[in-house]
């Protein structure tokens, strides 16, 4: 084979996945990846208005975990899951500071995740495997 090739590999690592593009005739073994950057996340945390929201696994195999942090005693979260076609799969509220969301009976593929408390929104892109 004349010139070179492009390999592309996608390697699991425990805090994530990571890509990796090179330029190599052979591959190339693990020790020798340098990493791009960080694709996804194993746990993810971020403020929705001052409330800490961790969102985890994801990618995940069906049920994925969600924790609030500085809940008010009058506060309900709402949890909406979209298909990547727009479609609600999954509704519901909670006013704990847990809730699991259970993903399994779909298909493998992308989802999105808005959470809202009061007026204040955020949303997840979901991984399920």
């Amino acid at each position: 084979m004349a010139g070179n090739m492009v390999v592309r590999s996608v390697i699991t690592l425990k805090s994530g996945v990571f890509e990796k593009q090179t330029t190599e005739k052979q591959p190339i073994n693990e020790a020798e990846l340098d990493i791009l950057e960080k694709t996804e996340y194993q746990n993810e945390e971020v403020f929705v208005g001052e409330n800490k929201v961790i969102v985890y696994p994801n990618p995940t195999k069906g049920k994925l975990k969600i924790e609030v942090q500085n809940i008010s005693d009058y506060s309900i979260v709402e949890v909406v899951v979209y298909s990547s076609s727009g479609k609600i799969i999954h509704k519901s509220y909670f006013s704990d500071f847990y809730e699991i969301v259970d993903l399994s009976a779909n298909p493998r593929g992308v989802y999105f995740m808005q959470i809202t408390i009061g007026n204040k929104k955020r949303e997840w892109k979901i991984i399920l495997e």
